[in-house]
């Protein structure tokens, strides 16, 4: 049984400590270093998925 993309991602578990200012002005340059798309933000959360 296959799982789906949103279960897949939800799986997953990387903590990315980011600082003070928060997730917003580090996310992009973060999906670029790591070859990733940003799915979704949300409060101190980011999803990527390469």
């Amino acid at each position: 049984m296959g799982n789906s993309r949103k279960q897949r991602i939800h799986e997953l578990d990387v903590t990315v400590w980011v600082g003070k200012n928060g997730l917003d002005p580090v996310v992009d340059e973060l999906a670029e270093r790591v070859g990733a798309e940003v799915v979704r933000t949300r409060g101190h959360t980011a999803v990527f998925e390469r």
